[in-house]
């Protein structure tokens, strides 16, 4: 059985020869070839992932903020020189976001339940959608006392306005996914991180948690059913020689979407008719992204 994940579809709905690449010839980019956007990301959510399984535990906000920064710290010790360069700022920028996070969430309205959990549901017989969850929890306090929540770490430049809450389905999938596994889920949340300089940097202009507004159920149904047809476009496609596999995937070329690609080395030199190979060698590495930790069913 194929897993595939949201990450998955949302790359081959923005441009179907990343996804090939990152799934088909599954290869990822080294550490010094990621955006600065995605460097930071992976790195805050590792550092989220540590502070919040010593929270779960009993430990003190100082005990977890120091495991976070310790987190953030050593990566910066392993960098080579070329990521140095690219990425200082970021480092800066994340130990300043965890120093400051207990200013805007000194004690949590919620019990821990689960942090970065992989579940699986099923797309078809033959098909499973798998998602790592960042955190699972309880409220135990105010108007939502004893629902469980969907939490989903986001560092952005500028908060997400109502508009992006209302049309991004991911929560949406994942609460479908966890209700099918037992997990009786209804309320969504993006814990928000600006990292964009400010001159009155006060808790609130920098951290946010939004509840994802609720969707009917026909809602619900509308976005599984295309998550389903490119879930199938994407396992049929797997099912064919890498060549042609190469040949079938339709590039976006957009200005918009490629300036944010790691993969855009490979891809000038392929569409100039040249060979790959030496490209992926230097730059790149064996895709490391999967649900593998609960096995193929």
């Amino acid at each position: 059985m194929i897993t595939i994940s949201n990450t998955q579809v949302g790359m081959f709905n923005t441009c179907e020869f990343s996804e090939f690449l990152r799934f088909g010839l599954e290869i990822e980019p080294q550490q010094h070839m990621l955006s600065p956007a995605l460097k930071r990301g992976l790195l805050g959510h590792e550092a989220f992932q540590k502070f919040y399984e010593l929270k779960k535990n009993g430990h003190s906000n100082e005990e977890c903020l120091e495991t976070a920064l310790t987190v953030i710290i050593d990566d910066l010790k392993n960098l080579d020189p070329i990521s140095m360069m690219k990425f200082a700022d970021i480092y800066e920028q994340l130990i300043t976001l965890f120093k400051n996070y207990f200013k805007a969430y000194p004690v949590d309205p919620f019990e821990i339940l689960e942090i970065e959990k992989v579940y699986k549901t099923r797309i078809t017989d033959d098909i499973s959608y798998g998602l790592r969850l960042d955190l699972l929890g309880k409220y135990t306090t105010g108007e939502h006392r004893g629902s469980m929540v969907l939490i989903d770490h986001k560092f952005v430049y500028n908060f997400k306005t109502q508009a992006e809450l209302d049309m991004d389905a991911q929560l949406l999938k994942y609460g479908k996914t966890l209700r099918d596994n037992g997990v009786k889920v209804y309320k969504s949340l993006f814990n928000q991180l600006r990292y964009r300089p400010l001159k009155n940097p006060e808790p609130h202009m920098v951290y946010r948690r939004d509840f994802r507004p609720r969707i009917s159920q026909v809602g619900i149904d509308r976005v599984w059913e295309e998550q389903k047809k490119v879930a199938i476009k994407i396992a049929e496609r797997r099912t064919l020689p890498i060549a042609e596999q190469k040949e079938q995937a339709i590039r976006n070329l957009s200005p918009h979407i490629c300036r944010g690609c790691y993969f855009q080395s490979i891809c000038r030199l392929d569409l100039e008719g040249k060979k790959i190979h030496n490209e992926v060698v230097a730059n790149y590495q064996k895709n490391t992204y999967g649900y593998t930790d609960l096995g193929e069913e």
